[in-house]
């Protein structure tokens, strides 16, 4: 009995820290795409990259968080039925994985930017 509740701590524990993730991913996009229009007087362009540097320096935090919460993923499988497995196979090839392109966007923004 305590294996599977040290199981059931496992998947909520991947679970919590999977919406937060998920939550944390999906708000830097839109932060992102606030920042992307370079159209306005030379403040609002500036503080928009100002906040893009924001998001460049968050860069290696997300790479970190979405690599820990793929491991956590990871560590399920051989806990998980075949079914609940492809649904983490998926949440994390698709959901986590799928977000990275933002990193390279927000260095492509910052770039246009400054010429």
């Amino acid at each position: 009995m305590n294996k599977w509740q040290e199981w059931v701590r496992e998947h909520q524990a991947y679970s919590t820290n999977y919406g937060e993730c998920t939550e944390w991913v999906e708000t830097l996009l839109r932060r992102q795409q606030v920042c992307a229009d370079m159209v306005g007087d030379r403040a609002d362009v500036e503080d928009r990259l100002t906040k893009l540097q924001e998001l460049n320096a968050e860069k290696e935090q997300g790479a970190v968080r979405i690599h820990a919460t793929t491991e956590m993923g990871e560590k399920l499988y051989p806990s998980t039925a075949a079914e609940g497995r492809e649904v983490i196979r998926q949440e994390l090839r698709y959901e986590l994985r799928g977000s990275l392109p933002w990193r390279e966007n927000v260095s492509y923004i910052i770039f246009a930017f400054d010429l």
